[in-house]
């Protein structure tokens, strides 16, 4: 797990966690969050975080970045889709499905 901190004091941060996957020689990237402040956002803080992120886990030899996004989050999908990430696995026309269950 890394964290890329954005300003100086930090205004933004991206949370990456990396794990192994049976799929890829090297590990899998999990961009588990990626915030800017409110007040400060459409200034590129987000692109820059996310350019670092991919950057960074590209360095630990990782092969794929997986990005969750919540449905309605219209900026973030926008973000994530204007820098080449989407929500299809290659080859398919049905957007993939991410489910989870909380273990107790």
């Amino acid at each position: 797990m890394y964290a890329l901190l954005a300003g100086d004091p930090p205004v933004g941060f991206a949370l990456v966690t990396l794990r192994p996957n049976i799929w890829y020689d090297g590990p899998v990237a999990l961009l588990d969050e990626l915030y800017v402040r409110p007040d400060l956002r459409r200034q590129g803080l987000g692109t820059a975080l996310l350019e670092a992120t991919e950057t960074h886990a590209k360095e630990l030899g990782a092969r794929l970045l997986e990005i969750n996004v919540d449905g309605e989050d219209v900026d973030a999908r926008r973000l994530y889709e204007r820098h080449g990430f989407t929500c299809k696995s290659p080859g398919e026309s049905e957007p993939d499905l991410y489910y989870s269950k909380e273990l107790r």
